[in-house]
């Protein structure tokens, strides 16, 4: 089964729709520069067949964003991609399917032969579709086809050497498990074994839990057995009617109605414990009665006692109460008085403050006289006829000032006009300016859509003129054989009977061929320069374009603004005043400002003057104020002297002092004695507690104990009761012993069956524990075991390894490839002959290829495993083969020998290979070294691609 056709819509890099027809090529060439879909080509297959691209399984980024739907189309609402493939022989189809990815949510669709399936199910349906023998993997669903896919028909680029230098031993064991099937024989089976062993170790657990719940109650039926064979074996010092003539006295004495007692039963022992539980509790009872009394130190008090105690405290509080409160309203009046002598203090500070303000006014009002009398002379001096120039001269000077302002009012008005003027012209010189670009911009943007519609046609007639297939090959071909001075060709080694005949009608082929072929090429070049000029041209004039117009939105910009300014200042200047020319302003503005010049000095003399008016004016009103304020003051208030408010609250100050003092000594006392009385208040209340309880539980409530010591009393009840105790206790013993005969015969049935499960659960853990040792020594052997199965495996395959390695590239010294395990471990070693790698003992005695080999050989070894693993694979029906770039670390002689293995591979073994490349001139020697085979060969070239298009050339490109 291969593939016939190919249809990506959206997928990647192809934006739109792009179909590929396969039907009937064995070897397909991929070539173009790097990043522009070669690879994608690949992805499609692996992704539209298995839902997965393996290269990016690697990471967690490609769960976080798109990698699937073409970037341009995924900014669309609703975007999606898809992948459509069908699968068969040149004359029928056998599979077709198509997968589609959804932006919105993610999801993916899966359509199988014409329908819808669910993602599972139709995978399932693939896997069944190409591997059709009966496989258990594919029936249980565990079967993945991506890892299967990517290590034996699609290798991709970066995973060349990854193999052989880059994974480690353990990861390249896992690999190739997975690629030969064993996995179920080995990390599978390797889990079971840990999942049994963890479900043995669980019910071992289990089983010790319930030995130990049956040990427990085992021992508890011992412990109760070996307690009533004690009480059997004691020698009964009464005889059984002793004892019911004691049980009878004890009954009544508790005085409980009880029937005739003939024999002792389990009911008459019941009653006897509960007299002694009674009892017991009554002494606890009496015990923490004595607690308490001890706790609070009344154990030798009695009731009548601490009342006394109490009285004697109450009268004693009384007094120090009535004193306290003597002293505490002596002190309040002292406080007041103090309060009232403060505030007469602060009144006589207020009247000396008043005088003192009064004093410092008439002082500044002398220092303004002298100044005024003195400026007064100054003016005098000056203008001897002006004698009311206080009145006149500000009113004219501010008439000047008035003057000045609108002046330059004037000025700045007619500089804002000239710079309006100025920026109208400046603008209308940039749009005339931007026209004449726009129209460039025009041209050459048409000039561009000619070039290149002119090279479209040349592109037409180029491929109008191409060679068939046939005359290509053997133009590339018998172009290397006509340099060549040989008999052989340098490719195949075939021998050329006719070896000048041949050289001189390939020479002659070549010029025709390639004659017109130049020509074009040249004119489509010079094209493309000429577009290419031109483009920049455009770039720069577009730039020009924008600088020239954000220039004239700066213009606008001013333009606006000077405006507003200009009418702001024409407004602030008098409508009926004319604005004059800029000469008559400024010899206007010069000569207003020499008069303000002129009278300066006299405008600052009257302004000095003034102000002294005001200030004088402000502390004649101040001191009437303070003079009204002193008068209210002193009409208001009874005045004393200084020194006698001092003397009375010195008095006052120290009595206060002396009284706080003695209050704190009597506040001390009252509270010693309250806590002394509740104290004894406290003593009192458990006093009486204790004889409510003592009566209670003497069952006397109306006893008197006033004058009683109640811990004298409690310890005779005591007493009592341990007596009580001890007999109760011996006449239990006793009866119990009578009883007991009859319950040890069932308590011995019980131990024996206890017995019998306990040894049951003990063979069941024993059982068990021997199964977790098989599989605890299964898994220690399992690694060895399950090395030599892929040994077995590898064997089978090392021939055809060597076989392509040879091939291809063979080691100058080494000419052998060995597969090596060992403990889950594989190691690819290098030998002179066959059996000389393998030495398991002793690792170090071996070659390692992946610590040995450059980069080249690394890669010829890593396809060679490949190829081999693709030969084995004969389950399935899929007959294809991908290699992505496989050649950039491969010299000529390698690519030409693996170019024979390709064609090997192709005609033999019936395999669709597809080789991508970067190189054009690989895909030219491809063709011309494998064309005069038998071989079907197709060829994709990626010339160029943008966000919206892509070029490329090929016979299977349908659309």
């Amino acid at each position: 089964m291969r593939i016939k056709k190919i249809i990506l819509k959206d997928f990647r890099i192809f934006k739109g729709t792009h179909t590929f027809d396969f039907s009937g090529s064995d070897i397909i060439i991929i070539n173009g520069p790097n990043g522009h879909g070669k690879s994608t080509i690949f992805d499609s297959i692996h992704w539209c067949l298995t839902g997965k691209i393996q290269r990016y399984t690697g990471t967690s980024e490609y769960k976080q964003f798109n990698y699937l739907i073409n970037n341009s189309v995924n900014k669309e609402t609703g975007a999606k991609a898809s992948v459509e493939i069908e699968l068969g022989n040149d004359e029928s189809t056998t599979l077709k399917v198509k997968r589609t990815i959804n932006k919105q949510n993610g999801t993916m669709e899966l359509v199988v032969n014409g329908e819808n399936k669910k993602i599972k199910e139709g995978q399932h349906l693939i896997n069944t579709f190409l591997y059709p023998h009966p496989n258990e993997d594919i029936e249980n669903n565990s079967f993945d086809l991506s890892t299967y896919m990517s290590s034996n028909m699609i290798l991709a680029q970066e995973s060349l050497d990854d193999f052989v230098r880059g994974d480690k031993p353990t990861e390249r064991y896992i690999k190739l498990e997975k690629i030969l099937g064993l996995n179920k024989y080995g990390v599978d089976f390797k889990n079971y074994l840990s999942n049994l062993k963890k479900n043995v170790e669980d019910k071992r657990e289990i089983l010790d839990k319930k030995i130990v719940e049956i040990s427990f109650e085992k021992q508890l039926l011992e412990a109760e057995y070996n307690e009533k064979r004690k009480h059997i074996e004691i020698i009964n010092p009464l005889s059984e009617d002793a004892i019911i003539l004691e049980i009878i006295d004890i009954i009544k004495n508790e005085a409980i109605s009880i029937d005739e007692i003939n024999d002792i039963s389990d009911y008459e022992i019941d009653i006897l414990k509960k007299i002694r539980m009674q009892n017991q509790e009554k002494r606890e009872a009496l015990k923490d009665i004595n607690k308490v009394l001890r706790r609070n130190e009344i154990e030798n008090n009695s009731r009548s006692v601490l009342e006394l105690e109490l009285l004697d405290i109450k009268e004693k509080l009384e007094k120090l109460k009535k004193k306290s409160d003597n002293r505490y309203s002596g002190l309040q009046q002292a406080r007041e008085r103090v309060t009232i002598l403060l505030n007469e203090k602060e009144v006589l500070k207020q009247k000396q403050n008043f005088e003192l303000e009064i004093t410092k006014i008439d002082i500044e009002l002398e220092n303004l006289n002298i100044l005024k009398k003195n400026i007064s002379d100054k003016i005098f001096n000056l203008y001897p006829n002006e004698m009311n120039v206080f009145r006149i001269f500000p009113a004219k000077y501010s008439e000047m000032k008035n003057k000045l302002e609108i002046v330059n009012l004037k000025i700045k008005a007619n500089e804002k006009e000239k710079a309006l003027e100025n920026y109208h012209f400046e603008k209308n010189e940039l749009t005339q300016k931007l026209a004449i670009l726009h129209k460039r911009i025009v041209d050459i943007k048409n000039k561009i859509d000619e070039l290149e519609e002119l090279k479209k046609s040349y592109m037409k007639s180029k491929k109008e003129q191409t060679e068939s297939y046939a005359s290509k090959i053997i133009t590339e071909v018998q172009h290397i054989i006509s340099k060549s001075d040989s008999d052989y060709c340098v490719v195949c080694g075939t021998n050329f009977e006719n070896d000048e005949k041949l050289k001189e009608a390939v020479e002659l082929q070549l010029h025709k061929s390639m004659g017109t072929l130049d020509e074009i090429e040249r004119k489509v070049r010079e094209l493309d320069f000429e577009k290419t000029s031109l483009s920049e041209e455009l770039k720069e004039l577009q730039g020009f374009m924008e600088n020239r117009s954000m220039e004239i939105v700066n213009i606008n910009n001013r333009i606006s603004e000077n405006e507003s300014v200009f009418i702001k200042l024409t407004s602030l200047i008098d409508k009926d005043t004319d604005l004059l020319n800029p000469i008559e302003l400024s010899e206007e503005y010069e000569k207003l400002e020499r008069m303000i010049e002129g009278t300066k000095m006299l405008n600052e003399l009257a302004g000095e003057y003034n102000e002294f008016n005001k200030k004088e004016d402000l502390y004649l009103n101040k001191k009437e104020t303070l003079r009204t304020n002193l008068n209210h003051l002193v009409q208001k208030n009874k005045l004393t002297d200084f020194e006698i408010i001092e003397h009375e609250l010195s008095n006052k100050n120290q009595y206060i002092e002396a009284a706080e003092k003695n209050l704190t000594k009597l506040k001390n006392l009252l509270i010693e004695s309250e806590a002394k009385m509740q104290l004894k208040k406290q003593k009192l209340i458990f006093l009486i507690e204790c004889e409510i309880k003592y009566k209670n539980i003497i069952n006397q409530i109306n006893l008197d104990l006033h004058d009683e010591i109640i811990s004298l009393l409690v310890s005779h009840e005591i007493e009592h009761s341990d007596r009580k105790e001890d007999k109760l206790s011996r006449i239990i013993n006793i009866a119990s012993s009578y009883i007991y005969s009859n319950e040890i015969e069932s308590l011995k049935e019980k131990i024996t069956s206890k017995n019998t499960v306990y040894a049951e659960y003990e063979s069941r853990r024993n059982h068990h524990s021997a199964v977790y040792r098989q599989i605890e020594r299964l898994l220690e052997n399992h690694a060895v075991v399950q090395s030599n199965l892929v040994n077995d495996y590898i064997e089978k395959l090392t021939n055809d390894i060597n076989k392509f390695y040879r091939q291809i590239s063979p080691h100058v010294y080494y000419d052998y490839i060995e597969l090596l395990v060992k403990n889950n471990e594989l190691f690819i070693t290098l030998a002179e002959n066959l059996d000389d790698g393998k030495d398991t003992v002793d690792l170090k005695e071996n070659v390692s290829a992946s610590l040995t080999f450059s980069s080249a050989q690394s890669t010829v070894l890593a396809m060679s495993i490949f190829l081999a693993l693709n030969l084995a694979n004969n389950e399935g029906d899929l007959d294809i083969l991908a290699i992505d770039d496989p050649f950039q670390n491969l010299d000529d002689i390698n690519i030409y020998s693996f170019i024979d293995v390709m064609e090997l591979l192709a005609s033999a073994e019936g395999k669709q290979i597809f080789i991508s490349t970067h190189d054009p001139n690989f895909a030219k020697l491809v063709f011309a070294k494998l064309g005069v085979e038998n071989l079907r060969l197709s060829q994709v070239s990626f010339k160029s691609y943008t966000d919206d298009y892509i070029e490329l050339e090929s016979s299977s490109y349908l659309n």
